[in-house]
């Protein structure tokens, strides 16, 4: 058993004759006895708020568990009120209590610690869940910005910062989208999106493909003999020349 832990129980211990003022430090929260006392602080103000373990003794403890084993400097004592957040403030059932907080105020402090449940319904949010609450916004900000405005501005590179990816539609070649994997969530890519005009352009046989080499260029391929074009114009040029060759044999023939 450790020396503050054996410290702690002696105290717990020992002092029956002060049991009806006993009172948390951290909160101001009024105890039965010492021992309750000693319960909560371990369980609300000497908890971990990283990985919620209830190891430490002592305000020391749980500083040298956050250090040891998150390597992360505890900023504030986990649930206290406004301020008795000072880690350096080390209190233990109704010892090491400062002065200007002894007894004589703890009325206030009870006070002072049930207006801030009131105001609370929960507990602050510990560090951890403070980060994924961070997390959250930032992911939201970042689903709120319409990926094809993205790809207008900044292409590839900003659609990678904000996490999404740019994909050709396998069941509509030349039609693309874009997928966000952390949100599971897609949107069409209206910019590229082909239009009814440029099929109407196109000579009969002819489809537009979109190239797998250049991802956003696209090129034109006769369905029958496999010519390919980069432009309208050049589909239509090799129709022409295909039509008048077709001509040409049959008038030989």
């Amino acid at each position: 058993m450790g020396r503050k832990r054996q410290q702690i129980e002696d105290g717990v211990a020992g002092d029956a004759s002060t049991s009806s003022t006993c009172w948390c430090y951290y909160c101001g929260l009024p105890a039965t006895n010492l021992k309750e006392l000693v319960a909560h602080q371990r369980s609300k103000h000497f908890a971990c708020p990283l990985c919620n373990s209830q190891n430490a003794w002592s305000i020391e403890g749980l500083q040298k568990h956050v250090s040891n084993q998150h390597n992360r400097l505890l900023s504030a004592v986990p649930n206290a009120i406004e301020g008795r957040r000072d880690p350096s403030v080390s209190v233990n059932g109704m010892t090491g209590i400062p002065l200007h907080a002894d007894a004589s105020n703890a009325a206030g402090s009870r006070s002072e610690a049930e207006q801030f449940r009131r105001k609370h319904a929960r507990t602050a949010p510990d560090d951890a869940e403070q980060f994924r609450n961070k997390q959250q916004v930032q992911t939201s900000k970042k689903l709120k910005k319409d990926p094809n405005d993205i790809w207008k501005v900044s292409g590839e590179e900003g659609l990678a910062k904000f996490g999404w990816q740019r994909r050709e539609n396998l069941e509509k070649p030349g039609s693309y989208y874009y997928f966000h994997p952390a949100s599971g969530r897609t949107v069409i890519d209206t910019a590229h999106k082909p239009s009814a005009a440029s099929k109407k352009d196109l000579p009969p046989g002819w489809e537009k493909h979109a190239s797998r080499s250049n991802p956003g260029m696209h090129y034109f391929r006769n369905r029958s003999t496999q010519q390919k074009a980069l432009t309208v114009e050049q589909a239509w040029s090799l129709a022409r020349k295909e039509r008048n060759a077709k001509k040409g044999s049959e008038s030989d023939s």
